[in-house]
């Protein structure tokens, strides 16, 4: 419902660009910088979201709305020009949105996002490894990569397509997430129930997006014996099964490669970073989720099957009264931030000291071990 095709609308500056720049993890999305009206901001690189900016910054630049957007409903405005390195995106579309008012997401620290229909005339590599991204309207080398195509439209960005032993679908390629593989339809889950791959629940908050906290039971099966476009093989790999009705490829899974996405060629290149078939079992957790809130302060918000957590009998809900042996009562929303930036690396631990309370007020003190 806009007034012209959204994705039509822009044009890049520069002709004949190669320009990289680095990227920095934030909670495991990859952040850039690029530069509105002359200041710089952080965007998260979202593959699977369009270009969105905060609404101080729109109305400072008095910028005028072009329609409605079919996937957030909200209005969409033409930003002059926005720079990413050297390169110059002019009379692009953007949404409004402000990320650093919405807990936990303004954790994060980003101001906005550099979104799909911004990089749609563009070639784009992502060097995970040495957290660098590369733009460029020429060829980008693609010697030993496997391609594998791509569909490309407005409202999912580019879609690749994951055969299963029971059926396929189409699947987002998104930078913009920190999972693995999300696949949003519980209905698969007799289907892998009937090929007998393994599965543990996840119940409870276990997630925020910018749409809010997925507040829902999950399941995350192990699948055997799958292919990305029936090119690229893949023997074990978790997928989370959940009702939120997406359908993504995370950085959990797309890290595993070198990626080079030709988006007017409607071609993605993937070349892996270790020899071998990807053989991966579940994310070695402790299966606690913390949250915080002002009221409550730190509390066991999801708890994952078949871990530690879910041995000590752990339950949601619980207040946290020490968390990595540290004393969490004057826990601020600041506080919480930093805990969650740093939660994967706390994972990487063998053992976990926390206390909590119990039914009865009384603190009780558990070791959580790998």
């Amino acid at each position: 419902n806009t007034t012209q095709d959204p994705s039509r609308m822009g044009a890049i500056v520069d002709k004949n660009f190669t320009s990289t720049i680095p990227f920095e993890w934030s909670g495991g999305l990859p952040i850039i910088n690029v530069k509105i009206a002359g200041k710089t901001y952080k965007f998260l690189f979202d593959t699977a979201a369009p270009t969105t900016i905060p609404s101080a910054l729109a109305k400072e630049l008095q910028l005028k709305t072009v329609g409605k957007g079919r996937k957030l409903d909200r209005s969409l405005y033409k930003l002059p020009l926005l720079k990413v390195g050297d390169i110059g995106f002019k009379d692009y579309v953007v949404f409004v949105d402000d990320f650093k008012s919405k807990f936990p997401i303004s954790c994060l620290g980003f101001d906005g996002i550099f979104g799909y229909n911004t990089m749609k005339d563009m070639k784009i590599k992502v060097d995970y490894q040495n957290q660098k991204i590369t733009f460029s309207d020429k060829e980008i080398p693609h010697i030993e990569y496997i391609p594998v195509d791509i569909k490309f439209n407005y409202r999912y960005g580019p879609l690749v397509r994951l055969d299963f032993p029971f059926g396929n679908a189409d699947f987002q390629i998104d930078t913009g997430k920190n999972a693995n593989i999300q696949l949003g339809n519980p209905s698969v889950i007799p289907m892998m129930q009937k090929q007998g791959f393994s599965f543990r629940e996840i119940r409870g908050i276990a997630s925020s997006s910018i749409g809010g906290n997925n507040n829902h039971t999950q399941r995350e099966y192990l699948a055997k014996d799958f292919s990305l476009d029936s090119k690229i093989k893949i023997k074990s790999f978790p997928i989370e099964v959940d009702n939120s009705g997406a359908f993504l490829i995370g950085n959990g899974f797309l890290k595993h490669f070198d990626l080079i996405i030709d988006f007017p060629a409607q071609k993605v290149y993937f070349k892996a970073i270790k020899q071998g078939v990807i053989d991966e079992g579940f994310n070695d957790t402790f299966g606690l989720t913390p949250f915080w809130d002002k009221n409550k302060g730190l509390f066991v918000s999801a708890i994952t099957d078949k871990t530690p957590a879910k041995e000590a009998n752990l339950k949601i809900g619980q207040k946290i009264i020490s968390f990595n042996g540290k004393e969490t009562s004057a826990m601020s929303q600041d506080d919480f931030c930093k805990l969650l930036l740093k939660y994967s690396n706390i994972n990487k631990q063998k053992m976990l000291d926390i206390s909590v309370k119990s039914n009865n007020g009384e603190s009780k003190k558990i070791i959580l071990k790998k």
